[in-house]
């Protein structure tokens, strides 16, 4: 999860198509409730999908660090 004032971000991941997808499920706080605001496909660089599960997640404020499929030397970065 990853954090930006009212601004959250929940990543999922489900196979798909004999792939994998990896989604950003954003929402916000609002008067002590959280509301879904909207889903983000997340494409790796160069337009690639994943091809392994998101390993490591690690969320700091606003930003998500994960890396693909047990790979720890190539870390990727999303922020709300």
């Amino acid at each position: 999860m990853a954090v930006s004032g009212t601004e959250l971000g929940f990543l999922d991941q489900r196979r798909a198509g004999g792939g994998f997808r990896w989604e950003i499920r954003r929402a916000r706080q609002q008067a002590g409730a959280i509301t879904k605001t909207g889903r983000e496909r997340l494409l790796l660089p160069d337009d690639r999908h994943p091809t392994g599960w998101a390993r490591r997640k690690i969320g700091r404020d606003g930003t998500l660090w994960l890396y693909e499929n047990g790979d720890p030397r190539r870390w990727y970065r999303y922020e709300l």
